[in-house]
């Protein structure tokens, strides 16, 4: 059974990308996102479900009820993940913005 990931794209993308590219620039060497044809973008994972089926039904609950949110960030964390079966994210370094 085919497994989709739900996630949310930020309104305005822009901001989310300036941070990334400030951040790219400071650490090259993490650039996975950079090497996707489609490049980095800005989004927040909230799930995953298994099927079809599952996807209309999470994604037809999530539109009825939607209301848009804004949030206030105050640092930016560095995350990874193995291969399966050790494929659980893990935070690794994180810098705070607005620090000089």
């Amino acid at each position: 059974m085919q497994r989709f990931v739900i996630w949310l794209l930020p309104e305005p993308e822009s901001p989310i990308e300036k941070i990334q590219e400030l951040l790219y620039q400071q650490v090259p060497e993490c650039d996975d996102r950079r090497r996707f044809s489609g490049g980095f973008k800005p989004h927040l994972t909230v799930g995953t479900v298994r099927g079809e089926e599952a996807l209309e039904e999470v994604m037809a609950e999530l539109q009825s009820n939607w209301q848009p949110i804004k949030m206030l960030f105050d640092r930016v964390s560095y995350i990874w993940c193995n291969a399966p079966p050790d494929d659980v994210f893990r935070v690794g370094e994180y810098f705070i913005l607005g620090e000089n």
